[in-house]
């Protein structure tokens, strides 16, 4: 994926988004099928056929191999329904700093603690992107980080 561009997928806009879901009860909310992904990546799960009771801290394995010494990842996790629509549901900023560039990379990264009720019929998205409003970056625009696999760890109970 592209580094330095930001997407539809984000963490909300600062001061607006957290006091909208305080008055209005609605997290943000994305439609999953227009995040670009020559500048995202996105991971989707199997349906919840129960739904499924999220709480704790979610954790992501990553391995990347950037093109660039150094970089920003934000990792968002995201409530899909079946026609693609997408609730925010937590996330976490990820810096790198004096990396080699293609070597590849291991990222052991926390996202925030949530309690978070997954629908039944929904399922679970994970979406990395390289830049949020809500953070400074240390992308190097037009660079590349190639994704060579991972897991998700999501506490359910």
């Amino acid at each position: 994926m592209s580094s330095g561009y930001y997407t539809i997928a984000n963490a909300g806009v600062p001061f607006l988004t957290n006091g909208l879901t305080q008055v209005t009860g609605t997290p943000a909310s994305i439609w999953l099928p227009l995040v670009d992904r020559w500048d995202a990546a996105v991971w989707q799960g199997p349906t919840l056929s129960s739904g499924a009771a999220i709480r704790g801290i979610p954790h992501a394995q990553l391995t990347m191999t950037p093109s660039a010494s150094s970089g920003t990842l934000v990792a968002y996790l995201y409530d899909v329904n079946w026609l693609g629509n997408a609730t925010f549901v937590t996330h976490a900023p990820y810096t790198y700093l004096d990396a080699t560039p293609g070597a590849p990379l291991h990222i052991s990264l926390d996202l925030n603690a949530i309690a978070y009720d997954v629908p039944a019929g929904d399922h679970l998205a994970l979406v990395v992107g390289t830049k949020d409003l809500l953070y400074a970056d240390a992308d190097q625009t037009g660079s590349t980080d190639a994704f060579n696999g991972g897991t998700l760890t999501v506490p359910v109970g």
